[in-house]
């Protein structure tokens, strides 16, 4: 996981435009309340995100970003994914409202390719930090194994909220 961090880390400074932000964010219900498949809180479900800003337009920008997600279930679960969104940062003061979509590959059990999509609401403390909490929907094919809920023409979606906190870098 060090060796993905750096290399987030280096390819995030090199290539963004703009600013670039380094997002740590952990599942909600799984720190504080488990779930329904036996992991008891608080369960690690530890997200790590790195926008690369494009530039400020009137109100809002384009990024993409590079995540890795760990969850530390009965499985451990990883998912790699490349994100493109845009957030809308200038409507009000200190606040931010993001959506993206993308596209990776989780791996547990076995590897299976994914889709999905955030919605996010921040607010920037300061110059170098935000707080937010992000909605998540996945494609998680790798559950119609073990249950047959929100199946949808052969695919499971999987909904679930994460709190994090942004760090600027630049």
């Amino acid at each position: 996981m060090t060796k993905i961090l750096i290399l987030m880390l280096f390819t995030t400074i090199t290539f963004a435009q703009d600013n670039v932000t380094l997002n740590i964010s952990q599942d909600a219900r799984l720190l504080f309340v488990g779930d329904n498949k036996g992991n008891k809180a608080p369960t690690m479900d530890l997200s790590i995100r790195s926008e690369w800003q494009g530039k400020q337009f009137n109100g809002y920008y384009f990024f993409i970003a590079p995540e890795f997600e760990y969850a530390q279930l009965a499985e451990d679960y990883y998912r790699y994914s490349a994100n493109i969104g845009w957030t809308f940062n200038q409507w009000i003061e200190n606040f931010s409202f993001t959506a993206s979509v993308g596209y990776g590959v989780i791996k547990h059990d076995f590897g299976t390719t994914s889709f999905g999509n955030n919605f996010q609401i921040s607010y920037k403390a300061n110059k170098i930090i935000e707080f937010f909490i992000d909605l998540e929907t996945n494609e998680r094919r790798d559950l119609l194994i073990y249950e047959s809920t929100d199946i949808i023409f052969g695919t499971a979606f999987k909904t679930s909220g994460k709190i994090g906190v942004k760090f600027y870098l630049r």
